[in-house]
């Protein structure tokens, strides 16, 4: 015959253990803002080589 296993007793966490605070959602949002802006601007610069072709030597720097 088996036995059925105890529960375990765990206690609760607090709920002030797992909050971030105003200063860690404040770097989290400028990292986000500075993310996308820099994935804008690299967009942009892609876009901006295939619209003209001249820009794209700039962008560019091997020169074979």
């Amino acid at each position: 015959m088996t036995t059925a296993p105890q529960p375990v007793q765990v206690a609760p966490a607090p709920a002030a253990a797992y909050r971030a605070t105003t200063a860690q959602h404040l770097i989290t949002i400028a990292l986000a803002w500075w993310l996308l802006a820099g994935l804008f601007l690299d967009g942009w610069d892609s876009f901006d080589c295939l619209v003209h072709p001249s820009k794209r030597s700039m962008s560019n720097t091997d020169s074979d």
